[in-house]
C-alpha cells in the first residue's frame, strides 16, 4: 500500500530549529495497540537514531514540549472497502495455506489405502485362483465316496466363506479409497477456486491502493510572512522574512509499532523543519518506505537534507 505523509506547511520554505516534544492524547481506539510507556520508548529510540547518525541532537522529550497525539480518524468508505477486501484476501490466503498442509497428509493416506487395496486384491485373487484350481482338479473325478464328497463340499464352503470375507474387506477398502479420492479432488477444486479468487482480490487491492493515499500523520504549524519597507540612500527597499512555528504532531493510523516509529520519526523531522525529499528508501520520502518500517535509519540523502535545512 502506498502511504502518503502530508503536512499542512510548505516545509521547504521553513526555518528548521531544535524542538521539544511530549506525549499528548492517545485515543481510546489505540489503547489495545500501544501503551504510554511503549510510545515513550519509541520517541527515545527515534532521538537516539537521529543523534547517533547526525552527530547532534534535533529534539528532546520534555513535559513542556510540543504534543504528539495519537488521534483516531474514522476510515473513509474507500478505506473500509479496501480493508474488507484485504481481510477477505487474508482469509482466503489462510484457507489456501491450510489446504497446502492438507494435501501431503491426504496424499499419504490415499497412497496407504491404495497399497492396502492392492495387497487385498492380490490376496483375494490368489484365494479365488486356488479354489478354482481345486474345483477343476476335483471335477476330473466323476464320483467320490459319500464321506469324501462331504469333505470336499465342506472344504469348498469354508473357502467360499473365506473369499466372501476377503471380498467384503476389499469392497470396504475400495469405498474408503473412493471417499478419500473424492475428498482430495474436492479440495483440489476448492484450492483452484481460492487461488483464482485470491488473484482477482489481489488485483483489486492493488488497484485500490494505487488510487488511495492514506494519511498516516501530520505536523501542524503556522507560517508568518513579514514585509518591511525602508529607504536607504534615497532608494526604496522591500525585505520579506518568513517565520515558522510548529505546534503539534498528530498520528492517525499505524498497522504496528514499527510502522508507527517510522511515521512518527518522519513527522518529528517535519516538526524541526526538515522538508520532503524524493530519494528512494529515505525517511523523508513523502511515501512511507518499507525499509524504514523494518529498520529505522537515516540514509545519506536524509543526512544531507538535515545538514542543509537544520
Amino acid at each position: 500500500m502506498k502511504i502518503l505523509f502530508i503536512t499542512l506547511l510548505f516545509l521547504s520554505s521553513l526555518f528548521a530549529g531544535f524542538e521539544k516534544v511530549r506525549i499528548g492524547e492517545i485515543s481510546r481506539e489505540y489503547e489495545d495497540k500501544i501503551t504510554y510507556s511503549q510510545l515513550r520508548e519509541i520517541i527515545d529510540d527515534i532521538e537516539k537514531v537521529f543523534e547517533s547518525q547526525l552527530g547532534f541532537n534535533v529534539f528532546d522529550y520534555s513535559n513542556d514540549g510540543k504534543p504528539i497525539h495519537l488521534t483516531y480518524l474514522e476510515p473513509t468508505l474507500a478505506q473500509k472497502r479496501l480493508e474488507r477486501k484485504i481481510n477477505n484476501f487474508e482469509k482466503k490466503k489462510d484457507k489456501i495455506s491450510k489446504l497446502k498442509e492438507f494435501f501431503p497428509s491426504k496424499k499419504f493416506e490415499i497412497d496407504t489405502v491404495q497399497e492396502e487395496y492392492n495387497i487385498q486384491s492380490k490376496i483375494l485373487n490368489k484365494k479365488i485362483e486356488n479354489l478354482n484350481r481345486y474345483v477343476r482338479e476335483v471335477n476330473k473325478i466323476k464320483q467320490y465316496p459319500k464321506k469324501e464328497y462331504d469333505e470336499i463340499k465342506n472344504y469348498i464352503k469354508v473357502k467360499k466363506d473365506d473369499i466372501k470375507k476377503e471380498t467384503k474387506l476389499k469392497r470396504k477398502l475400495a469405498s474408503k479409497l473412493r471417499k478419500s479420492l473424492n475428498q482430495y479432488n474436492n479440495k483440489i477444486h476448492s484450492f483452484n477456486n481460492l487461488v483464482k479468487q485470491s488473484q482477482i482480490l489481489a488485483n483489486e487491492i492493488e488497484s485500490l491502493q494505487r488510487s488511495l493515499k492514506v494519511v498516516k500523520g501530520r505536523a501542524f504549524g503556522q507560517i508568518q510572512t513579514i514585509e518591511k519597507t525602508y529607504i536607504k540612500d534615497g532608494k526604496k527597499f522591500k525585505e520579506t522574512t518568513t517565520q515558522s512555528s510548529m505546534d503539534k504532531i498528530e498520528i492517525y493510523s499505524f498497522e504496528n509499532l514499527d510502522q508507527l516509529k517510522a511515521v512518527l520519526a518522519h513527522e518529528i523531522a517535519h516538526l524541526v523543519g526538515i522538508p520532503h525529499i524524493n530519494d528512494s528508501n529515505a525517511l523523508m520520502n513523502p511515501i512511507l518506505q518499507k525499509n524504514q518500517e523494518k529498520d529505522l535509519f537515516l540514509t545519506r540523502d536524509d543526512i544531507r537534507n538535515f545538514n542543509e535545512n537544520f
